[in-house]
This record gives structure tokens, sequence and C-alpha cells, in this order.
């Protein structure tokens, strides 16, 4: 099976029983997860319920495991074939690890260019491969600049852009919106929904909004096993999105409700829990109406469904 056979197409991602000690500390226990080939997968758990292990274990860091993980590659009717057969045969997984190693005297382009020839690229694959990588990360003004002066932003585009060397059919990305600024986050995000599709996408991140928003499906992790796994709409199901609302001033729980007759509320002294789905113009018109009352909305926080799903998973 040759090199080719494996990119451009998505493959999907079967875990079983894989477990991994630390000298006495089980960082993986008899995980197993099945990934859809094509999906963008929330990978979710707290520190140290391993996530890292899982991805070093699938980006070839560590070898030395035990259970197996298999690939498949639908859309060439491959039949599932194991990690190590994979990468014997030249397949790639891309990985953009949290934080992203690289040469900082070296420009964007020239490791591009240096990750691409290692990928089994010629000469004239490499600069085409690379050439569409800088523009899909909006980094081609900047491919000659070295990575030591690069933004944080910059910096996490530049790690997305080494994943997706190769046309791999899995990209792992831990923690890619790690520490961005608003712009730079929008950025990313942009970013990673343009790659939806192309390949099969595992994100870690603590940010379960933001994975909510960009992802499909859902794997969770607590203590090296997986405890829950799915579609994101089924996952997620009917659950409602709460928002937290820190107000100053006085207002009339009856005079909320009139205005808003369809809002399901519950008022503490002056905080204000909301449990019906908001949209940005349902956020602004609330806030307009503080406004109006001579109230102020000091803080105000969203928890996501997908939050709420994962926290009364690891409670049980």
């Amino acid at each position: 099976m040759t090199h080719s056979s494996f990119t451009s197409n998505p493959a999907g991602l079967v875990l079983q029983n894989v477990s991994r000690r630390y000298g006495g500390t089980k960082a993986l226990d008899g995980f197993s997860c099945t990934v859809p080939a094509g999906a963008t997968c929330a990978f979710i758990g707290a520190n140290g319920a391993g996530k890292t292990t899982t991805f070093s274990i699938l980006g070839g860091f560590l070898r030395r495991y035990r259970g197996r993980i298999g690939l498949e590659f639908p859309a060439n009717a491959q039949p599932n074939i194991s990690l190590r057969s994979f990468r014997a045969a030249g397949g790639v997984i891309g990985l953009m690890p949290q934080d992203v190693q690289a040469f900082e005297d070296r420009t964007i382009l020239a490791q591009l260019l240096l990750f691409s020839r290692l990928a089994g690229r010629s000469p004239r694959e490499a600069n085409v491969e690379v050439e569409g990588l800088l523009h899909a990360t909006d980094l081609f003004q900047a491919r000659r600049a070295e990575v030591a002066s690069l933004s944080h932003g910059m910096r996490a585009r530049f790690g997305i852009a080494q994943a997706f060397v190769g046309q791999p059919g899995v990209v792992l990305l831990d923690e890619p919106t790690g520490g961005l600024d608003p712009l730079h986050l929008a950025q990313v995000r942009k970013l990673l929904i343009r790659f939806k599709g192309r390949t099969t996408l595992m994100i870690s991140s603590h940010d379960l909004s933001e994975l909510q928003g960009l992802c499909d499906y859902v794997v969770m992790i607590e203590a090296g096993r997986c405890i829950k796994q799915g579609r994101l709409d089924e996952v997620v199901g009917q659950k409602e999105l709460k928002s937290f609302w820190n107000i100053r001033g006085v207002f009339a729980e009856a005079q909320l409700q009139a205005a808003f007759p369809t809002l399901k509320f519950n008022l503490f002294d002056k905080k204000l829990e909301i449990t019906s789905s908001l949209t940005a113009k349902n956020i602004c018109d609330l806030i307009a109406w503080f406004d109006a009352a001579d109230c102020a909305v000091l803080a105000f926080d969203r928890r996501t469904s997908l939050e709420e799903v994962y926290l009364e998973q690891v409670r049980t």
C-alpha cells in the first residue's frame, strides 16, 4: 500500500481497549472510542484525564501501549488497518501540540517546505502544497518571517499549517485556540471551519463553548476511560443553554417577564439565571432593556449545553 493511498481522504479512528502506564500510574485504562471519518471531534477531559497520552500515541511519540488502534478510509474502501501498519506504509497523522515547537531562526516557508519534503513530496509538489497551506492559513504575506518573530496568533496558525502538511487523513489539534485574544481567536476559528470535512479533526480544548461551535462529534475522557461519545446533537440532546447575569441596580421581576414573555428565568438577589436559549439579538435586547431600566450588566456568562453534559458525566 503506497503513501498516496492514504492522502486526501478523511480516515475514521477506532481505539479498542488502549492502555498506557507511566510507572504505577494508569494514563489510559482500557480507553475505547470511535471517531467517524470526516468528523470534527471535540476531545474533552480534565487535566490528567489522558488526552495528551492519546494524542502522543496517535502521533507516534509513544509506541509502547496495549490495545488496538485502527484507521478506516471509507472513500477508498480501505479495510480497517492498524496504526502500526498505517505508519509502516507511509501514512501521515497531523499533530499540533499544545506548545508548538519549531526552528525559531528559520522562516515559515523554509520549515513548511522541509516538513512537506519529509512527508514524501517532490520539490515541485512541496512548493504547491506549501503555497496552498500558506494561503489557507493567511500566512502567505508573512512566509519569509522567522518563527521567533511571530505573534501568538500567527504561531497558532503556523502550528495548524504544519499539522496539515502531507494531506493527513487525521489531524490532532491540542488547544489550538488557547491563550488567543478575540481577534486571533476569530481568525483561527474561521481557519478550522475552512478545513472541516476535508480531514478527520480531533480537537482538544477546555473551552467547551468554542468546541460546541466548531465540532459535530464528541469524545469525553475521564481517568483514562471514555465516559461518553457520539454525535454532538445526540450528546447534547434538547438541553437548553443557560446564561448567568450579574446586575447592578433594581428591577422588577414582573417587568422583565412582561418585556420578554417567552423568557424562562430565575432571580436570586441581583443575579439572574436565564434557562432559555438566547440568540445574539436576545442578548442585545436584554442589555438594552437593563440599560433603559437604569441597571448595569456587570458580568455575563454563558454555560453551554456541552459543558452541562460533561459536568453531569464526571459527577456520576
